[in-house]
């Protein structure tokens, strides 16, 4: 069987609108992937709104190569992100960007069970995360291992 590969185009997500991306159980022999290979912008756009989420949730996310912020994901203003059970790695955004894997301005961001290996950028190697005088930004982490990335 032939594995087919498709370009992927960046999903913007709507203002108030709750978005949830399932795996199958998350297993080393058979992870459900979504391979950046051939894209040349990021995954998800998330835009300033309180009310907005994106949980991703038992997958493996590799091979974005972007120049932009954010590889995977670009959150800008107040939105709730969540990665549970994530596998990130091979991620790459370009030297002048930040957020190997996620950019965040504001809002909650959990990663739960997660790893991040191999991911690089100019700032953040797999993540950033920051505040202003008009955002406000929670970072959870719990049981997750980040390791071997550069920035």
């Amino acid at each position: 069987m032939a594995i087919r590969y498709y370009p992927l185009r960046k999903i913007t997500i709507g203002s108030s609108q709750d978005i949830i991306f399932a795996g199958s159980e998350f297993s080393t022999t058979n992870p459900t992937t979504i391979n950046g290979l051939y894209s040349s912008t990021g995954l998800f756009d998330v835009p300033a709104s309180a009310s907005t989420s994106l949980t991703l949730t038992n997958l493996t996310l590799r091979g974005f190569t972007v120049d932009d912020n954010g590889a995977v994901i670009e959150s800008l203003g107040g939105a709730s992100i969540s990665l549970v059970r994530v596998f990130a790695h091979s991620n790459r955004v370009g030297s002048s960007y930040s957020g190997g894997v996620v950019y965040v301005l504001g809002g909650t961001t959990s990663i739960i069970d997660s790893t991040f290996s191999g991911n690089s950028a100019g700032n953040g190697g797999a993540l950033h995360v920051y505040s202003t005088s008009s955002y406000s930004t929670t970072l959870n982490v719990r049981n997750s291992i980040f390791f071997d990335n550069t920035a």
